[in-house]
């Protein structure tokens, strides 16, 4: 749950952490919209759009989720590239596609990650290192050897051609952000994390109510 809230309450104009031009730190989020995204979450058990098996998947990879879209079992699935490849490999000729996340009141955002590029402070061949990142960015590398992976620059998404049901993804991207902002706060991301996935799960277990589940979550 912890990237789909974080897709939820970033499309509505809050974030769990953010920083002042003073460099003081405050959250970004309250109860209140904590709230409205257990609602929102909760609404596909509750209206049963979702089957309440689902409750116990913690992964969009798992099994179930993968062949249930394979198969035409579920409709739709949020899941990041290599997830989507996986159930299209599961069943060729099922007629699968991609589209971006549903927008929020303010925007529509998801988050920027997966793979990074750095080169050690201490290397003795800084030239050649930096040589190998920018080849490693490249539009050849992305057209011959990452076809199942994205570019985060705008520029290689508009040269890379892609197979049509990824355009999901590449129109995404350009409005992804990354988690650098939690990872510099002074509150670990870990904690965040595991406060959103209990306060989430209780909601859906039945174990406490939205109003008080928000309470207990970041921001709360």
């Amino acid at each position: 749950m912890w990237f789909l809230v974080n897709y939820f309450i970033w499309s509505h104009g809050y974030t769990f952490m953010k920083q002042n031009g003073d460099g003081t730190w405050q959250l970004g989020v309250d109860a209140e919209a904590i709230a409205e995204a257990m609602r929102y979450f909760n609404s596909f058990f509750e209206e049963g759009i979702s089957p309440r098996s689902l409750i116990a998947v913690d992964s969009w990879g798992d099994p179930e989720i993968l062949h249930g879209l394979a198969k035409g079992d579920f409709a739709m699935g949020f899941m990041p590239p290599q997830s989507f490849r996986a159930a299209m490999d599961a069943n060729p000729q099922a007629p699968l596609a991609s589209a971006q996340v549903p927008a929020g009141r303010v925007t529509r955002r998801t988050h920027l990650g997966g793979r990074t590029l750095a080169i050690n402070k201490n290397t003795k061949h800084l030239k050649e290192s930096w040589e190998l990142l920018k080849w490693m960015c490249s539009e050849h590398v992305f057209e011959t050897y990452y076809r199942q992976q994205f570019s985060a620059q705008k520029t290689l998404l508009e040269k890379v051609s892609y197979a049509s049901e990824y355009e999901g993804y590449v129109k995404l991207i350009p409005q992804a952000q990354t988690f650098y902002e939690y990872i510099v706060s002074p509150v670990r991301v870990q904690t965040m994390w595991s406060l959103t996935n209990r306060e989430f799960a209780a909601v859906y277990s039945g174990q406490k109510s939205v109003e008080r589940a928000s309470k207990g979550s970041p921001g709360g």
